[in-house]
């Protein structure tokens, strides 16, 4: 995510992990994640620090838009916490959101020094279960709750927002949507002999063998987010399903109208996986409160591959222009 803060070229994903130390000191691990967080009032911009070694240690991070300086909002490591790669995170309107992917990297982080790669490294344990980090942005108190769910895989958390607590006044439930995996298959289907329609590998990702790598778009709840710090050991809640739709009805590439964003939001836009190509196959709004979808889909017109979708700005929420990218194949 692209960045307006003083001294920071473009951004603080992935590819920019290393240069963490040059806003913070304790900023020193490899990782971090792809798609920064960036706060819609502020500017604000919010990422994580992996670090490696005998526990893996994540540094939750914020740069003032303002003055370009880092503050670490926390900084979490043991209990049950282990290193995985976590291409995304939430924000809402006081919390930083962090979701630990069943993407975990073998050896704590080590294996990736004789694979010489992270997808040779990561590991999916259909026993062990997902933790949820959250983490306050607004008061510095650090980790405020932590909880755990059924094992998914995800990319691209859409947007997550707080409401009342429906048990508790005193507390907040967290909202987010996000299109899981059931395991890890889809980041093997990625190789490109399991995108070429030419190819026989291709096979096993379509026909009966389709759902191996297709996601479908889930509404959790973190239910009563008490704002007060708790240590890394605190028994975990659940995290619940509020509802899942279908993989015909999921949002890929994800994006929602921005002024949305940390509030709760009703549509989202992005690209469809129906099983009408060996990768994207159309372009697909979704309305989560009716739980149906408007989808746009041309017969042979998938040698366009679809690589992201936006909300033109200046559109009423109702009727929400679309604007596409494509690379052609």
């Amino acid at each position: 995510m692209a960045t307006n803060i003083p001294g920071l070229r473009g951004r603080t994903g992935l590819c920019d992990q290393i240069q963490h130390n040059k806003f913070h000191p304790d900023l020193r691990g490899p990782l971090a994640a792809a798609h920064s967080r960036t706060d819609p009032v502020t500017g604000d911009t919010y990422n994580f620090n992996l670090a490696f070694g005998r526990q893996a240690t994540y540094r939750v991070f914020c740069i003032s838009a303002s003055t370009g300086e880092t503050t670490i909002l926390a900084t979490i490591s043991g209990g049950p916490i282990l290193g995985a790669y976590l291409h995304s995170f939430m924000l809402t309107e006081n919390y930083v959101v962090l979701c630990i992917f069943d993407s975990y990297l073998a050896k704590g982080g080590m294996k990736m020094l004789w694979t010489r790669n992270i997808l040779d490294a990561m590991e999916f344990h259909p026993d062990r279960t997902n933790k949820w980090l959250v983490i306050d942005r607004r008061q510095g108190k650090g980790l405020v709750g932590i909880y755990e769910s059924d094992p998914f895989f995800a990319f691209h958390p859409i947007n997550a927002w707080e409401q009342p607590s429906e048990t508790d006044p005193g507390k907040t439930d967290i909202i987010a949507d996000i299109p899981c995996y059931k395991n890890l298959d889809v980041l093997q289907r990625f190789y490109y002999d399991n995108l070429k329609g030419t190819s026989p590998t291709a096979l096993n990702y379509v026909g009966d063998n389709a759902s191996r790598g297709r996601a479908q778009l889930v509404r959790w709840k973190l239910p009563n987010v008490a704002n007060t710090t708790i240590p890394v050991t605190s028994p975990l809640g659940k995290a619940e399903r509020i509802f899942t739709a279908p993989s015909s009805n999921t949002v890929e590439l994800p994006t929602f109208n921005p002024r949305y964003a940390t509030k709760p939001s009703r549509y989202m836009y992005g690209v469809s996986d129906e099983g009408h190509s060996t990768f994207l196959d159309g372009l697909i709004k979704y309305d989560s409160h009716t739980r149906t979808a408007k989808k746009w889909r041309v017969h042979a017109h998938s040698r366009a591959r679809l690589s992201s979708c936006r909300i033109l700005r200046g559109g009423r929420r109702m009727r929400g222009y679309c604007c596409v990218w494509c690379l052609m194949a």
